[in-house]
């Protein structure tokens, strides 16, 4: 195996179109966004076999520091089959040796897995899924857990729902899959005025969002970030791809 340190971005992406695994907060654009708004420098790296075939890969948000030195974080950590431990040893091992080549102090990882099913309370479901066998085995290999975010402590949410439409027939469908606490918020706006139509113009939601933040107390992006989200996500038929998965 070789560990890639500039996966090109045509590479990246169709694994990242293939891989199960995928987020769009790993996605290719995801780097440009971040690095035209947050400064922070966009690396895809990755695994590839004897044949050149990407096997795993990531991207890496890296921000320099004083002193020569630097920090990365992977947003919604690595596209990788998690069930592979080989292979995600090997890989840990690669990242850990660029972290040293790069003089980084540290990778921050939030991978999109789930660790167990839980109720509406948030209390464990027995006898639910989990993935407490992989949970430890990342701490085997010496990442460090600091704990589950509640809110908005990190970089990103700690939730992110994505819901599959291509495998339902219809939204009635969807909505069974829905707690009925939540669907009876969402019910509630059925009585208003309320309709939603497809626009390429950025404008209208920017001013909902500063509206929302104006009344919550909290610092909404500028608008050229919503703007780059939305021209980045829209190339290469990024938001057609991502839901017909």
């Amino acid at each position: 195996m070789n560990f890639d340190t500039n996966i090109k971005k045509e590479d990246y992406i169709k694994f990242w179109e293939n891989n199960q695994n995928a987020h769009f907060l790993n996605a290719y654009p995801w780097g440009l966004v971040n690095k035209n708004n947050r400064h922070q420098i966009p690396i895809y790296v990755g695994l590839r076999d004897s044949d050149n075939n990407i096997l795993c890969e990531t991207l890496l948000l890296k921000r320099n520091t004083p002193l020569n030195m630097c920090y990365y974080y992977a947003p919604r950590g690595f596209i990788i089959d998690w069930n592979n431990k080989k292979l995600v040893k090997k890989f840990s091992e690669e990242l850990k040796q660029f972290l040293k080549d790069t003089n980084a102090i540290y990778l921050r990882v939030d991978p999109a897995i789930k660790y167990q099913s839980i109720d509406e309370k948030a209390n464990p479901i027995e006898n639910g899924d989990n993935n407490y066998e992989l949970f430890n085995y990342l701490k085997e290999l010496g990442y460090k857990h600091k704990g589950f975010n509640k809110l908005y402590e990190g970089n990103q949410p700690r939730y992110t729902l994505r819901t599959y439409f291509k495998d339902y027939s219809s939204f009635e469908e969807v909505e069974k899959t829905i707690s009925k606490t939540f669907m009876r918020s969402i019910k509630r706006s059925y009585n208003y005025d309320i309709k939603i139509e497809l626009s390429n113009s950025i404008d209208e939601f920017y001013n909902l969002v500063q509206n929302i933040s104006s009344k919550d107390n909290f610092k909404a992006y500028t608008k050229k970030y919503y703007q780059d989200v939305f021209n980045y996500y829209s190339e290469d038929n990024y938001i057609k791809n991502y839901i017909a998965k």
